[in-house]
């Protein structure tokens, strides 16, 4: 209950106080005499504010009264409230509001003199917050007037509005509405699993986990063959090799042999064109001996010439039998990343639900589309 309150230099009042008792309490004066600026006062002292100051028709500069010789203005407001005394105070100087301080009846400091840290503990005791004070409790200058002369159904938004009902009406539409989305949205998904035929997706898949396993045995085997083939390449690359240095060592005996018919054709001349002191059946005799190397080395080029062609006979075999295993290894490989992807999708139809994505899959195997 408001027990008084005082006023200086505030706007018409220069120095006035008003003590107010239990019930209703009637202020009377002649217009312009400060009626308003009482109630005006009275808010602001609670609050720090009043619907005039909020929608902007009055500034702060305008509470001080023109006529005072100090800019600064001040209310001094005491409250009851459950059997306990409040004193509130606050003080405009300069366009804004320098102080408030609360004290309880004994003068003891509650909050302030920060305006924030009283409005949040006024807030605190009084139970109601300034926006519901000025829409239920505060009413303007002719602004009882005005509600009285609107329609029944108007003055009726505007009380919903005061009171925040319209608020709860708002959300009773939506929730209706979204009750109806979510109920559609439930129907058209029980709709949509009703047409499924399970049993048969179940036995698809489970023909399609027996196919990824015989698969994968399929790819162990070919990949212990392509082991084998492997060793078996790496033999006849030794063999190669190997026969690369017989070819060396022929293509130096070739080398040789052209030396010595080379050296037999100019001992020829010589024994033509000059006496000799070396006994004539020795010399035919070196020759024959040459003779019979030359023959040998002849044989061994041929000899070496048939091995090397039959293992270049078998490192082609081989190379082919390797180009088959490398083909069939591929298809596997691209069969187990299909079948991997069929394993992706089935997880995700045990995880979400999407029966449909799969029934598109089985439908149209060779289309690689997210449906």
């Amino acid at each position: 209950m408001l027990r008084k309150i005082k006023l200086h230099n505030w706007k018409a009042h220069a120095e006035s106080e008003f003590n107010f008792s239990g019930g209703t309490n009637v202020i009377v004066g002649q217009m312009g005499a400060g009626k308003s600026s009482i109630l005006q006062a009275v808010s602001f002292a609670l609050f720090g504010t009043f619907s005039e100051l909020k929608s902007k028709d009055l500034k702060i500069s305008d509470l001080v009264s023109r006529n005072a010789e100090i800019k600064t203005a001040s209310i001094e407001l005491e409250l009851a409230l459950a059997n306990k005394i409040f004193q509130i105070k606050r003080v405009v100087e300069e366009g804004s509001t320098k102080e408030a301080v609360l004290r309880d009846g004994e003068g003891r400091l509650l909050a302030g003199t920060n305006p924030a840290q009283v409005n949040m503990y006024l807030k605190d005791i009084l139970k109601i917050d300034e926006d519901v004070f000025l829409r239920t409790i505060y009413a303007k200058q002719n602004e009882i007037d005005l509600f009285l002369q609107l329609r029944p159904n108007e003055r009726k938004a505007r009380l919903d509005e005061m009171m925040f009902i319209d608020k709860f009406e708002n959300a009773r539409k939506n929730c209706v509405k979204l009750g109806n989305q979510i109920e559609a949205r439930k129907n058209a998904h029980e709709e949509l699993v009703r047409d499924f035929r399970i049993e048969e997706l179940e036995k698809e898949i489970a023909g399609l986990e027996n196919d990824c396993t015989n698969l994968q045995k399929e790819k162990e085997n070919l990949q212990l063959k392509a082991a084998e083939v492997e060793k078996e390449k790496a033999n006849i690359d030794s063999k190669i090799k190997s026969l690369r240095k017989v070819f060396e060592e022929r293509s130096r005996l070739e080398e040789k042999k052209q030396l010595l018919e080379k050296q037999l054709e100019e001992l020829k001349e010589k024994l033509q064109s000059a006496e000799l002191d070396e006994d004539v059946n020795a010399i035919i005799a070196k020759s024959d001996a040459i003779k019979t190397k030359i023959s040998e080395n002849q044989k061994s080029k041929l000899n070496i010439k048939d091995d090397l062609d039959l293992h270049r006979s078998n490192a082609l075999d081989l190379e082919r039998n390797l180009g088959i295993l490398e083909n069939k290894s591929a298809e596997l490989s691209e069969q187990l990343k299909k079948s991997e992807r069929l394993r992706v999708e089935l997880r995700e139809l045990e995880a979400y639900g999407n029966i449909l994505f799969l029934q598109c899959k089985i439908k149209y195997p060779n289309k690689n589309k997210k449906f």
